[in-house]
């Protein structure tokens, strides 16, 4: 006859929670809220000393009962199971909600000299700049169309540059003075012949590529002349340079292969890009070779990428509920490594944490911001409401706030609750 029992140990990377490595006798149908109430009593931990915890077995998030987990995961009750538990971190905390005159398309936050802000670009054509407190520090209009992506580029302690693409078939790069709150487009890239819909800039901050509907990648230099930029400050009362000419840049280099929009790209060295796009393949490009080194095909159309230094690992938004896990230096054949599923519309955006290599974020056509942990495909940590329409874009480049932007015109602010804790990677459905 099946038994209702195991036998488990428990065991903690975090030294503050460490019990004796004993075994245990364990139900089956405990749940993992009832394993933290009893780490807790281990611990002698009540009220408001007590902890949530969280459960992993094999590397695997325990969201059910131990014996549906172990059924799910084919591991035999027969053998002693080794439980790994650990604190989880609270459900991220809504901050601000930032209403803008049209759809939000575009978002990137940066630490800019010493504030953290937040770049915004809306179908309104304007660009926005944010504090993460909510204050509207400068919005301008710059572009003949929707501003479809933003990235900042450089910053010190009086300038910033960043760069916004948009429908105008234009990438602008803008130069402002934070400190009197002053910016102009100082530069107009040209050279796309349709929509400009994604941007990255390269980890040395010199170049930055954009891709969109005419299926061409393109990198330009983010250079933004500084030299001409002087000769504006010091003309007080007639035009300077600047004014008396529209500056525009051409390409250093055009790749092109895709036979469909590029939706997404993202430097992962300064010679070497992922790029997706409409025509179901991600691409590893040699920049220097002007080639793709590697074509990954896909089941259904790509709509974003994000890449982890962390962990060297690329996920994907397609135009399905399926978030996809990337692999594209494996050898092993199939480069899919997960597909995370619990939205119910297409999935638009993805981003990873920047501090933490198992966590990422995705946006979907069902209004919902996911927080997702590597080890929990099937469920995410959290779902983070508020949006009442298709969320467009998302970002997690502040290790403590993720942001999105979606067509109801707001872009929704929610704290992290754990921004520096690498050991600390779990929540609760």
């Amino acid at each position: 006859m099946e038994s209702d029992s195991l036998q488990a140990r428990f065991f903690t990377k975090e030294e503050e929670f460490s019990l004796p490595e004993d075994p245990v006798s364990l139900e089956l149908d405990v749940t993992p809220e009832q394993l933290s109430l009893l780490i807790n009593e281990l611990l002698g931990r009540q009220g408001d000393t007590s902890v949530d915890f969280g459960f992993l077995i094999r590397d695997n998030i325990v969201h059910s009962t131990l014996r549906e987990h172990l059924q799910e995961h084919e591991i035999s009750a027969e053998t002693l199971v080794e439980i790994e538990y650990i604190e989880k971190c609270p459900s991220p905390e809504p901050v601000d909600s930032l209403l803008h005159e049209d759809w939000v398309s575009g978002i990137h936050c940066a630490t800019v000299g010493s504030r953290q802000l937040i770049l915004s670009g809306s179908y309104d054509s304007s660009v926005t700049v944010w504090s993460v407190s909510g204050k509207k520090l400068i919005s301008l209009s710059g572009h003949a169309g929707p501003v479809k992506a933003v990235r900042w580029v450089h910053s010190d302690e009086r300038y910033a540059s960043f760069v916004s693409t948009s429908h105008d078939e234009t990438a602008k790069l803008w130069l402002w003075d934070h400190q009197k709150n002053q910016i102009e487009s100082v530069i107009t890239c040209k050279g796309h012949q349709r929509s400009v819909d994604c941007v990255d800039v390269d980890l040395s901050n010199n170049r930055f590529a954009t891709a969109g509907f005419d299926n061409v990648v393109k990198i330009w230099s983010t250079s933004t002349e500084a030299t001409e930029l002087d000769l504006k400050k010091d003309s007080e009362p007639k035009k300077s340079k600047l004014e008396q000419r529209l500056l525009t840049r051409t390409p250093l280099v055009s790749l092109a292969n895709h036979t469909e929009a590029v939706t997404g790209l993202r430097f992962t060295t300064p010679s070497e890009m992922i790029t997706c796009a409409m025509d179901c393949t991600m691409k590893v490009w040699d920049i220097a070779v002007g080639g793709f080194t590697n074509n990954l095909l896909g089941s259904k159309p790509f709509l974003d990428l994000s890449y982890s230094a962390l962990n060297n690992l690329v996920l994907s938004a397609n135009a399905d509920r399926h978030v996809r896990l990337w692999d594209t230096r494996s050898k092993e054949g199939s480069v899919v490594k997960s597909n995370f599923t619990s939205h119910t519309g297409w999935v638009s955006s993805v981003c990873w944490s920047p501090s933490i290599e198992n966590q990422f974020i995705s946006a979907s056509y069902d209004n919902i911001l996911k927080l997702w942990d590597l080890r929990s495909a099937k469920a995410p940590l959290y779902d983070m409401e508020g949006h009442e329409d298709k969320i467009l874009c998302c970002d997690w480049s502040l290790e403590e706030l993720m942001v999105s932007g979606a067509a109801d015109n707001k872009l929704k602010i929610f704290r992290h609750a754990n921004p520096t804790s690498k050991s600390k990677p779990l929540g609760s459905s």
